[in-house]
């Protein structure tokens, strides 16, 4: 039962440390949106008897602001061409209507990133950490930005308030699991190491002949420190505060 168990725990950790690689390796795009609503007025809210607020003659009673921030968070360009409709969208969650919309911050102005007056968002090209912030003023609570990316991911984080209200844990959690890391693996590969010059007879060691049960332990222990890797690394990657500095 133990030999199967121990089987079972190092095909699992072999699973896991593929999928380590392959998302630490993968060749593949990612475009990552961040947006962040405000709210400048709200019904309900008392305000100054004398004071109104109108857009194009027309009473708000509901005014917000999103931010939105934008950037190329892979390793790799992306080109106009990569986006599958040429172009992001930014849509109405809600029954409210998007009063607004500028850029506030661009990185490189060779990315030629422009918002037309339809609320679409285009580009010529993005080079890793370039982007754009957005402000968007609108009467309904919440916005969204739709779009795909070809070979690749574009990943949203949409108004995320448990990210918000635990952010100093997170970074804690994310520190943590980083020193982890290379406390593990200095051991790990450190009694590789020892096992390999032990081999090759360069350390003496207790010439006692290992059973196949040995070679599984020794097998699953690397194994399980690969395993506790791969958790920590996936961990680690629950803190989205990767916005380049230049869109801060």
């Amino acid at each position: 039962m133990n030999n199967i168990l121990s089987i079972i725990a190092s095909i699992a950790s072999i699973v896991a440390l593929f999928l380590y690689l392959y998302d630490k390796f993968a060749r593949k795009k990612k475009l990552r949106c961040i947006v962040r609503t405000y709210p400048l007025l709200k019904s309900g809210v008392p305000i100054h008897e004398q004071m109104k607020l109108s857009f194009k003659d027309k009473e708000i009673k509901n005014l917000f602001c999103s931010k939105v921030t934008i950037w190329n968070d892979g390793k790799h360009t992306i080109r106009y061409s990569d986006l599958v409709e040429k172009h992001l969208s930014v849509k109405n969650i809600d029954n409210g209507s998007i009063l607004d919309a500028g850029i506030d911050k661009i990185t490189d102005e060779s990315n030629k990133i422009k918002l037309s007056p339809n609320r679409n968002i285009t580009l010529d090209h993005l080079e890793p950490k370039d982007g754009a912030v957005f402000l968007i003023y609108h009467t309904g609570t919440n916005i969204s930005i739709e779009g795909k990316v070809l070979d690749g991911k574009f990943l949203i984080d949409n108004n995320s308030d448990w990210h918000n209200k635990h952010k100093r844990k997170i970074r804690r959690l994310r520190r943590l699991s980083n020193y982890l890391k290379v406390l593990i693996l200095t051991i790990y590969f450190g009694c590789a190491l020892y096992y390999y010059l032990t081999y090759w007879g360069i350390i003496a060691f207790d010439p006692k002949p290992m059973t196949i049960e040995d070679y599984l332990k020794i097998a699953n222990t690397f194994f399980i420190a690969g395993l506790i890797i791969v958790v920590l690394h996936f961990l680690s990657k629950l803190d989205f505060s990767s916005i380049p500095q230049k869109l801060k």
